[in-house]
């Protein structure tokens, strides 16, 4: 389909030079028709040797060739614009003017489209899957999974407090996306717990950041919806500070991230010395592992 569309737009540019030195055309054919045309002239025609010694036989079999390639051209863009109408009425209304206006924004505008729909198919067919996957999975034990949608819907309102309306949304209408949330917050509530367990205070600032993040979102949307001066010059000067100790938490975050690798660095760096002076040994050690001979340092 793409293809026959790009030759099309190559065509009807060959076409319309045609027409500047030969004077108006009497009626321009559809885009479709004229795609369907181009398919039919990539058809090989007969040679001017072959046509002689086979007859007419050889021109009508290329002709009767292209005549079935445009009708089959001319199907799949009558499909895809009808495809396009039921799905996407203002688009079809768009195509159309652009048909009789501008060809090359027609073929863009017709290809982003049909790339837009399979990708929406495409999307719908894992929604489907997921769904009947869901539906015929093995019950797990209910206590089991009650306590751990529960923590992680804690875990929702301490650090996604945004996420909770479509959460309890998906609980109650799709509650096979509901559970794919929660693996994913799941997932990131034991990296948090991790981190808690491994560098407290990383653990913290991390916190604090969301915390500051979600404060800033709220500081800007109560400003924007504001009709109040003098509130929203309140709402600025709070959401200046926010945004310093949010900066102030990231920085030092960074910091600690810089001095891990100082460290990491610098222990690299130390073994590298110990090997080169080791060299010799190291050598012929792996010298006697490469030879079968025994090894006077094994234990």
């Amino acid at each position: 389909m793409l293809l026959s569309l790009t030759l099309a737009w190559a065509f009807l540019a060959g076409r319309s030079s045609e027409a500047r030195e030969q004077g108006p055309a009497l009626e321009p054919a559809p885009p479709e028709a004229q795609s369907a045309r181009l398919e039919a002239a990539s058809c090989t025609r007969p040679s001017g040797e072959e046509i002689r010694r086979r007859g007419a036989p050889a021109e009508d079999a290329w002709q009767g060739e292209a005549l079935e390639r445009i009708r089959r051209a001319e199907s799949e863009v009558h499909e895809a614009l009808e495809r396009i109408k039921r799905a996407r009425s203002e688009v079809y209304e768009k195509l159309i003017r652009l048909r009789e206006e501008d060809l090359d924004k027609f073929r863009a505008l017709l290809e982003k489209t049909l790339a837009e729909l399979r990708a929406e198919q495409r999307e719908r067919d894992r929604a489907f899957r997921e769904q009947a996957s869901w539906l015929q999975r093995p019950p797990g034990p209910p206590g089991e999974a009650a306590e751990r949608v529960e923590r992680v819907m804690d875990f929702l309102r301490e650090f996604h407090p945004g996420l909770l309306p479509r959460a309890a949304a998906m609980r109650e209408d799709r509650p096979w996306e509901f559970e794919r949330l929660i693996d994913e917050m799941a997932a990131e509530m034991r990296d948090l717990e991790e981190l808690r367990e491994r560098d407290p205070r990383r653990f913290e600032l991390t916190r604090q950041d969301r915390q500051l993040e979600r404060e800033s979102r709220e500081l800007a949307a109560n400003i924007r919806d504001t009709h109040d001066p003098e509130r929203a010059d309140e709402l600025r000067e709070r959401l200046r500070d926010v945004l310093v100790e949010a900066f102030d938490a990231r920085m030092e975050m960074r910091r600690l991230e810089a001095e891990e690798i100082r460290r990491k660095l610098a222990r690299l760096e130390r073994m590298l010395d110990e090997r080169m002076a080791a060299k010799e040994r190291i050598v012929e050690r792996r010298m006697r592992e490469l030879l079968g001979e025994g090894d006077e340092w094994a234990w």
